[in-house]
């Protein structure tokens, strides 16, 4: 990431760790200074389905690890037709 941006704006980097959620570091040749940005919401409609997971509550459901394995390849497979 240093070496992607120009000297002026190396002291975004100290930022990366504090980014939310739909906030960005914008740089490169259309912009004249890096900059931190944040993004629009999308409408529920447009958003990936891909939410952030409440881990606690997905491994109560599921149970324990021991077919985990069986049922992410499962899941790979049924996606991949």
């Amino acid at each position: 990431m240093k070496a992607a941006l120009p000297e002026g704006g190396r002291s975004l980097l100290e930022a990366i760790p504090a980014l939310r959620n739909r906030e960005c570091i914008i740089s490169g040749e259309g912009v004249p200074a890096p900059i931190r940005v944040r993004l629009d919401e999308l409408e529920a409609a447009k958003r990936p389905m891909s939410d952030d997971p409440v881990f606690s509550e997905l491994w109560v459901k599921t149970g324990d690890d021991s077919d985990m394995l069986n049922r992410v390849i499962a899941r790979w497979r049924a996606n991949a037709r």
